[in-house]
């Protein structure tokens, strides 16, 4: 699907062109367009089956594409490992959260802030000490609202907590694309208007990726919306456009036009 015309005149951070991935003859990505800008959250929603999550691990390179290319501030990482693209400023969190529950709030921050600067994990734990790596921990934690919460174990805080200190851990490797799966998923309703707040936030300084089931939450946030339905966006443009979208409301509704066979992901 074309971009709209004001957004055409803005240098993309992300940009998907082509984009193709099918799992034994089960298609996942289908010829996908998708840009997202610098200061921008574009959203990426569908019904369950729709092919976002499989969208989202080809552009952090979890999974190779078929056919098509990804490029991040310019440079193609197509081809490239997930660590190489971190180091060109892509950062990412999952549906599942992922943390080191024995470990302080701290220690999982500086141990993403160690691993940007190429260091070995084994030496994590003395390297969490050292002041330049605390100081990027805690400016990512404040960042998230747990500037206080540092000295805790992690492993006790409450659900809607440990997705804040996922982003925390994400920001901590300086990057200026984030891929947030998920971000609300499994929080009660006071935790996701705080992780909405948080979100809105980083908007400035970063281009974001959003992918949410949370209508509320994607219409309060998103700059732009892409609607993905069989791995092929059936429109893309802001939210008021998606809100009156008919095509968008069959897909909703289960009438997505005819069978493609099946779908890989949600």
């Amino acid at each position: 699907m074309p971009e709209t015309q004001i957004d055409s005149k803005i240098e993309p951070l992300i940009a998907v062109r082509g984009l193709c991935k099918s799992f034994d003859g089960i298609i996942a990505t289908d010829h996908l367009d998708l840009t997202v800008r610098r200061g921008e959250i574009h959203a990426v929603i569908g019904p369950n089956g729709a092919g976002k999550t499989t969208l989202i691990n080809q552009i952090s390179g979890i999974l190779r594409a078929d056919a098509g290319t990804i490029s991040l501030a310019g440079h193609d990482i197509t081809a490239m490992a997930p660590h190489g693209r971190s180091r060109l400023g892509l950062a990412r969190s999952f549906q599942i959260t992922s943390i080191f529950s024995d470990f302080s709030v701290l220690e999982n921050v500086a141990l993403c802030v160690q691993a940007q600067r190429g260091h070995s994990y084994r030496f994590w734990r003395p390297a969490a000490a050292e002041s330049a790596l605390n100081a990027g921990a805690l400016e990512a934690l404040e960042r998230v609202g747990l500037a206080q919460r540092g000295g805790d174990n992690a492993g006790h805080m409450s659900h809607g907590e440990h997705r804040q200190l996922e982003i925390a851990m994400a920001l901590a490797t300086n990057p200026s694309a984030l891929l947030l799966d998920e971000p609300m998923a499994g929080m009660g309703r006071q935790e996701s208007i705080r992780m909405v707040e948080i979100i809105r936030a980083l908007r400035a300084d970063h281009g974001i990726l959003l992918i949410e089931h949370d209508m509320d939450a994607v219409f309060a946030l998103a700059d732009r919306i892409t609607v993905l339905v069989h791995g092929r966006a059936i429109a893309s443009g802001p939210p008021d456009e998606i809100r009156t979208d008919r095509e968008v409301e069959r897909a909703y509704l289960g009438d997505a036009g005819p069978d493609r066979g099946g779908q890989a992901d949600g």
